[in-house]
């Protein structure tokens, strides 16, 4: 037995894409990470694993569900199907990581509760992933690097056996895709301590392409809305609360239930700031609501706290300073505001730099 298993959830419906993903990103781990195992827990079996059945360090396990997505079952099988480990890596089935990830990986997975190896992230064209599984260099020309990489909870993240069961493991209340990676950060952060992010110029994970899933009709669907507003539950029950529903004591519709109720659990906050325009808050990752008086400040507060202060600076300069029709006070708000900031990273990167 090697020291990392990585956890791979896979369904694979008969698409080309993902099974050709699949396959390489097994691949890469094989030949570049030999301290690793590979654990495959598939929904519903298909031959996508054929050819691959007598390799040691791959595992397969098969888990008959129904025909929706259940990626926190899988992960929960895989993690309790394979105890004794020294780490897990959690890592999606699309997600190629680069030499310098999976390094950061075996110098660096035991440093925080929740580690994450990479600090970049490519969202590659169908162009460039050939290029990459043919061990080309990539295309010439900007790339789609996604959200800001401190937003980022899935794609590959390590954590060890203790903190999978002091958490509850992934929570299986959660359906297709979307908010249970960002649930189970929530958990780690309140019941255990500080999640670690590779801030290193290197380190990249390839998102290889597959046809997006994404699309306005999921991201408005009753599914994807039921998973943010177990999210938002995550984040805002009272720790007794948590201390239960982690204990199995009380279950998530339960809490979903109760805290619906108290109006907590409003994915998006809609604040009228100008006569003319209003800022909308995914409250599922900024704990805001109405029950204190709005500002600015309080909202920048927030992202600082959530994101660090780098990311409040873009914040404020992308997001707040576009709106129009801001009053002077408003804007002398924003000002003072992002002056703080940045002498927040600057400090930082004083330290930083006088300890290198």
């Amino acid at each position: 037995m090697n020291d990392f298993l990585i956890l791979i959830a896979y369904y694979d419906k008969g698409n080309s894409f993902r099974r050709r993903n699949l396959k390489a990103v097994i691949d890469n781990y094989l030949a570049n990470f030999p301290e690793c195992d590979i654990c495959v827990a598939e929904q519903n079996t298909s031959d996508a694993l054929d050819g691959y059945q007598e390799n040691s360090r791959l595992k397969h396990i098969n888990v008959e569900l129904d025909e929706v997505f259940h990626k926190t079952i899988l992960l929960n099988h895989a993690v309790r199907e394979n105890p004794g480990y020294k780490a897990y890596v959690m890592g999606d089935a699309d997600a190629y990581l680069d030499m310098y990830a999976i390094d950061y990986i075996r110098k660096h997975w035991n440093e925080g509760v929740l580690v994450y190896p990479f600090s970049n992230v490519l969202y590659l064209s169908e162009t460039d992933t050939r290029r990459v599984l043919r061990g080309e260099p990539l295309t010439p020309g900007p790339k789609n690097h996604g959200v800001q990489i401190g937003r980022q909870t899935g794609l590959c993240n390590i954590f060890t056996q203790e903190i999978f069961d002091k958490v509850g493991g992934f929570d299986e209340s959660f359906s297709a895709w979307g908010a249970e990676d960002d649930a189970f950060l929530v958990k780690c952060n309140r019941l255990v301590g500080t999640v670690k992010r590779n801030i290193e110029p290197n380190g990249s994970v390839l998102h290889l392409y597959h046809p997006v899933v994404n699309t306005p009709d999921y991201i408005n669907s009753d599914v994807y809305l039921a998973n943010r507003k177990r999210c938002a539950c995550v984040r805002r029950m009272s720790d007794e609360d948590l201390a239960s529903y982690v204990s199995g004591a009380v279950t998530m519709d339960e809490m979903v239930k109760k805290y619906d109720s108290l109006g907590r659990l409003q994915v998006k906050l809609n604040w009228k700031c100008t006569n003319a325009a209003y800022l909308t808050i995914d409250t599922t990752i900024y704990d805001l609501d109405y029950s204190t008086e709005m500002s600015f400040s309080k909202i920048i507060a927030e992202v600082k706290k959530e994101d660090g202060p780098e990311y409040a600076v873009h914040f404020i300069d992308s997001i707040l300073k576009p709106i129009p029709d801001l009053s002077e006070e408003q804007l002398k708000e924003l000002d003072d505001n992002r002056e703080e900031l940045c002498n927040i990273v600057r400090t930082l990167a004083q330290n930083s730099s006088g300890q290198n």
